[in-house]
């Protein structure tokens, strides 16, 4: 028997078909922390999973200063708020008043913020619109890991969209399209993902890391008949 167990939770233990994907982007799924981030008609809530294993030990992508990232929606969608940077004055995940963004390091709770420390002006990288439905993330210094804050890790894996936007009236697959800019110091790259639009609430259930702190709970390690480090907290949803 092997002395270490790997324990691997699910971050989605309840979903649908797997969706197309391709290029740097993994799939697209719908944010954690909502019922009906992809429900027809509803607010949307989503996140991109890119080209890397969620596995910690797994290096994420980098941005480098001045690089961006470009994350597009297809006309279905309707922007309702302006663009603004999360947590500056007046934008904060779930209080719908503008359209905003975060990139995550592969597990809930663990961002890296666009401002540093929070509230104030982007320090780390700043969210504009070009047009109505694409979203650009500009790195005003390097996404790169081990330097990244407020804590460190393996980098840039997950980009979540937040607020802002009005899902399709239509149930269907919608793709959402990603871009990673060429230039100097850039490393480009592009990929789109489907994002399923579904037709009323599904019953899910997810791993949160928010009561603990933002540890990873989805990746950890246990001794044989042993207990993880971190209990699994869960968000679970149903139709109500």
């Amino acid at each position: 028997m092997q002395p270490l167990t790997r324990v691997i939770a699910s971050a989605l233990l309840f979903a649908g078909a797997a969706a197309m994907a391709d290029g740097v982007v993994s799939s697209v799924v719908k944010a954690p922390i909502t019922p009906d981030g992809d429900v027809a008609g509803a607010p949307t809530d989503f996140v991109v999973d890119l080209d890397r294993s969620l596995d910690p030990a797994v290096l994420g992508r980098t941005l480098a200063q001045n690089c961006s990232v470009r994350v597009t929606l297809p006309d279905a969608f309707v922007r309702l708020e302006p663009v603004q940077d999360v947590f500056t004055p007046g934008c904060a995940p779930g209080n719908f008043q503008c359209t905003t963004g975060i990139f995550l390091q592969g597990w809930p709770q663990h961002p890296i913020l666009p401002t540093f420390p929070p509230p104030g002006a982007p320090t780390e990288y700043m969210l504009t619109a070009d047009g109505d439905n694409t979203l650009v993330f500009t790195a005003l210094r390097d996404i790169d890991a081990p330097f990244l804050r407020p804590a460190p890790g393996p980098g840039l894996k997950q980009i979540h969209q937040i607020n802002g936007y009005q899902n399709p009236t239509r149930p269907g697959h919608y793709p959402i399209h990603v871009e990673f800019t060429d230039g100097p110091g850039c490393v480009p790259g592009s990929g789109s993902g489907d994002f399923h639009i579904v037709p009323k609430i599904r019953p899910s259930v997810h791993v949160t890391s928010a009561l603990n702190g933002g540890s990873n709970s989805i990746y950890q390690g246990a001794a044989a008949n042993g207990s993880p480090q971190f209990p699994w907290d869960l968000l679970l949803w149903d139709r109500q």
